[in-house]
């Protein structure tokens, strides 16, 4: 028996904690009954995300088929593992019993194999695409797909860049489908949709435009209690939030995300007569208009139905330089707040909680900012995993704020930050991130970092993972090699670089960072036949490296992705 064998439970478990999925299966996986019981949680959910190739081959051959009648969950990824949903679809077959299929970054044509093979999985009753860029080229076959009522799916969430439109689709009716997150093109489509899915129970919708809806024709939604409705493009208007709110009966949940230029959405007196029944409100509106008065806004939500029955409280404050208005509840109820600005908010709460908060996108507009000014704003968001500045100076004072940001995992820089005293700050704000791995800025903030690489900020730079150069410039190949010590841990890297120094770079950095496992090259006026060229001479060094690898050329986006 091994020392790890007489361990207890809880601390194995407390072990694997800090280990990655894939290792804690392919070393303890069938070593015995009670090791396979402890790690239960890991036989049964499967993320593939950010594995190597290697490791993908591996789980495909070996892991996956071992313990094929444990999966509950798998999730399969293209997002810096390009072709792994791909990979994958063909080595899986009727064995697997999971019940939760999710596919990050997938393409068209792994949406519609996938799709074609719902019914093989007789098991599954869970659904889910997340992609941001997808673009659906058979509309019609993914939808009656998705609502076949052979496929037994009770939970569906998909997305699409331009929104599914039903109106010219017939679809049969389908009684098993209670929770749907879905895009849709018009408020038309929702009504259509309401009529196919007459089970419904938690719809999370996002709408591209709010079509002319004159009335609402009888719902017959007997089980429809949450309604999360989304709208960015400001053409929601109050009429119609009115009509589906006096149309379903049965919601006792509604939370709405909206861009608007109707008042009304701001006003507690008006949204008081619909929501009276609900037993939970959400909310966060941005409204375009620069002469809202704060304080008359304040006093609408301040009567005895906001803050004695219901306990509902809000925030709200004018960004003048965008001419913008915003209001959301309390506590926050979203991942993501986005379009900050420092300013003076009011509130109808004694407290501002933000702990849902794991995204944060912050525009300083290139207001000049106290450094312990920022750091005091940025308290308010203790759990957030991903910050982003945007156009944002910084002045150093000397006096302190205590921060720390134990769970921010990726920093975006987005314009600004061009000057040794920015990077002073950028240093200090890093030195609060005591988990920080990826980052993500301009060309600009990356040669003002190699330009500084013999001074004693660097000490972060060991933990950095992620690294991702977004700009029009391109980096030259010694900047590369300089990259290299200062990330001498880099997993993910993407860059932009010109096509005749594209050989050039693949070597250096294949040579030079020794943790690869992506590669994402953007090749600057390039052509289709030289990069094939390109990559067939460099093939063979890089199965000098590693033994497989995958490698995909995207001609629409002009950039070369080697997973390794």
């Amino acid at each position: 028996m091994t020392l790890m064998e007489v361990l207890p439970d809880e601390l194995l478990i407390q072990i694997c904690i800090y280990l990655k999925p894939y290792d804690v299966l392919n070393s303890l996986n069938n070593l015995n009954t009670r090791l396979n019981r402890t790690i239960t949680k890991y036989r049964q959910n499967i993320n593939l995300s950010n594995i190597s190739f290697d490791e993908c081959q591996r789980y495909c051959t070996l892991i996956l088929p071992s313990i094929s009648s444990t999966i509950r969950s798998l999730t399969l990824s293209n997002r810096h593992t390009p072709k792994q949903i791909e990979i994958v679809l063909n080595k899986l077959n009727f064995k697997y019993q999971f019940e939760c299929l999710t596919l990050i970054d997938c393409t068209n044509d792994d949406t519609e194999r996938y799709l074609t093979k719902l019914e093989i999985f007789q098991h599954l009753n869970e659904f889910h695409i997340l992609s941001d860029n997808l673009l659906l080229e058979n509309e019609t076959f993914v939808l009656k797909k998705l609502f076949s009522n052979k496929t037994h799916l009770n939970k569906i969430d998909i997305k699409w860049l331009l929104g599914f439109s039903l109106e010219h689709i017939v679809l049969k009716q389908n009684k098993y489908i209670l929770d749907l997150e879905i895009t849709l093109n018009s408020i038309n489509d929702l009504m259509i949709l309401f009529n196919i899915v007459p089970n419904i129970q938690r719809l999370n919708v996002e709408i591209g435009s709010d079509s002319c809806v004159s009335k609402i024709k009888s719902l017959n939604l007997c089980s429809l209690t949450y309604l999360h409705l989304k709208m960015d493009n400001r053409q929601l208007k109050y009429y119609t939030f009115e009509l589906l709110m006096r149309y379903i009966p049965t919601l006792e949940h509604v939370s709405i995300n909206i861009s608007t230029y109707d008042k009304r959405f701001i006003n507690g007196h008006d949204l008081k007569s619909l929501l009276h029944k609900l037993k939970q409100f959400h909310c966060s509106v941005e409204l375009k208009d620069k002469e809202i008065n704060i304080d008359y806004v304040i006093q609408t939500f301040t009567t005895e139905f906001w803050l004695i029955e219901k306990k509902w409280y809000i925030n709200c404050y004018n960004d003048f330089d965008c001419q913008t208005f915003y209001l959301h509840t309390l506590p926050y109820p979203y991942k993501i707040m986005s379009s900050i600005h420092l300013v003076n908010s009011k509130s109808t709460s004694p407290t501002i909680i933000y702990s849902t908060i794991t995204d944060v996108f912050f525009n300083g507009h290139n207001n000049y900012l106290f450094r312990s000014s920022f750091f005091q704003f940025l308290n308010q968001f203790r759990n957030i995993q991903r910050l982003t500045l945007s156009q944002s100076c910084f002045i150093m004072d000397k006096q302190q704020q205590p921060l720390v940001l134990s769970k921010l995992r990726h920093l975006s820089i987005l314009g600004s930050f061009d000057n040794d005293l920015s990077l002073i700050f950028f240093n200090s704000l890093l030195s609060k991130c005591l988990n920080i791995s990826s980052l993500c800025l301009s060309y600009i903030k990356i040669q003002l970092l190699i330009q500084n690489i013999n001074s004693d900020y660097y000490r972060w730079t060991n933990y950095i993972e992620h690294l991702t150069i977004h700009s029009s410039n391109e980096i030259t190949l010694d900047e590369l090699q300089t990259l290299s010590k200062i990330f001498p841990k880099i997993n993910y890297l993407k860059f932009s670089i010109l096509n005749d120094l594209f050989n050039k770079s693949i070597c250096i950095t294949i040579d030079n960072f020794r943790y690869l496992k992506y590669l994402n090259v953007y090749c600057v006026k390039n052509e289709r036949h030289n990069i094939e060229i390109l990559l067939r001479q460099n093939t063979a060094r890089l199965k000098n490296k590693k033994n497989k690898f995958v490698c995909v050329y995207s001609e629409d986006e002009q950039n070369v992705e080697i997973w390794i």
